[in-house]
């Protein structure tokens, strides 16, 4: 394992925002990371940033795009070797794709154990409000429940997309106690999805503390209809916009998730007003190769007469696919 950076953190003197970022979610890290930044201007930690070479890749041109959104970024490359048995559950009990491992390399987060607080928030989110309280609770371990919009209620396990971490929590040896906690674990609905499950149950017997879904409203809490996206989240105080499912910088495919057109704008106004003109480009031309991989599906998928529903399914895999996976 290996870290980059300007400074090294004291225990007890620095606190730090940690998120995993791969190569398909660099535009997202970039809106992430400045947007805390001009919420934020007191904080003077570290944006460590997460990474891996097999399952979260983060090429040098992405790093240097990375570093020019935020000051005391730092790029921390994960041993995956030591998930072994996380990455084992998560498919063999979870039923977790094996694409989505880089979503469990958050979990490095609790061994940053130079930093008195970590805060972890996840790539595809929007900082829409100051955070300082985060940095003052005096708790060990906060998140923010889960919600069903559907059925409009709290559900029994949290998102990890915001968490706060401190004390005990934070150590050296937590990814070993994390995966021995699972040991002859089963799951249910209670405990959520891919890494979500892994520390629900570790966390499912320990004292956590519940912060206000502002810090992690998720966007399909907004209403579709017509509506003033920034005023509905302005009278609720958001203070981060979690882009769970589809993400803002990918074309849609499926009907429901066009629904969010304006809440993405959001996300589009933002992004286009930090990036710099290589990553707007870079952005611009990305959009392109998506739109040429969605005429050629349709054009080969129809010419052979392939059934409506086995189409979409086909073609939501391949973007998914570009969205996880390793790009050349």
């Amino acid at each position: 394992m290996s870290t980059t950076g300007s400074r090294k953190a004291s225990r007890g003197q620095r606190s730090c925002v940690a998120t995993v970022v791969s190569d398909p979610f660099v535009y997202g890290a970039i809106v992430m990371l400045a947007s805390f930044r001009r919420e934020n201007p007191w904080f003077d930690g570290d944006f460590v940033i997460l990474h891996d070479d097999t399952y979260s890749p983060l090429s040098a041109k992405n790093r240097e795009l990375i570093s020019r959104a935020a000051a005391n970024v730092t790029f921390h490359a994960v041993d995956s070797s030591r998930f072994e048995r996380i990455f084992r559950f998560a498919e063999e009990v979870v039923h977790t794709p094996k694409r989505l491992r880089a979503a469990f390399l958050i979990l490095e987060a609790f061994t940053l154990s130079d930093y008195e607080r970590v805060v972890t928030l996840d790539s595809d989110m929007i900082v829409l409000g100051s955070l300082q309280l985060l940095f003052q609770l005096e708790h060990e371990f906060c998140v923010v429940r889960a919600y069903d919009n559907v059925l409009d209620l709290p559900l029994p396990y949290f998102n990890t997309g915001t968490m706060m971490i401190r004390g005990n929590m934070l150590d050296g040896d937590m990814l070993e106690t994390i995966s021995h906690s699972l040991e002859g674990v089963t799951v249910n609905r209670d405990h959520g999805k891919a890494d979500q499950a892994v520390l629900n149950v570790f966390f499912r017997d320990k004292i956590k503390t519940y912060l206000d879904s502002r810090y992690n409203f998720s966007k399909r809490l907004v209403p579709t209809s017509d509506v003033d996206v920034m005023k509905f989240l302005r009278e609720r105080d958001v203070r981060v916009l979690h882009f769970l499912g589809e993400k803002p910088w990918n074309l849609k495919i499926k009907d429901s998730e066009r629904d969010y057109r304006r809440l993405e704008d959001v996300w589009l106004k933002y992004f286009f007003s930090v990036a710099s003109a290589d990553a707007r480009f870079r952005f611009a031309r990305e959009l392109i190769y998506q739109e040429r991989l969605l005429r050629d599906h349709l054009i080969q998928s129809f010419a052979a007469d392939k059934p409506k529903k086995a189409l979409w399914r086909d073609l939501e895999e391949q973007l998914v696919r570009r969205t996880y996976e390793k790009r050349s």
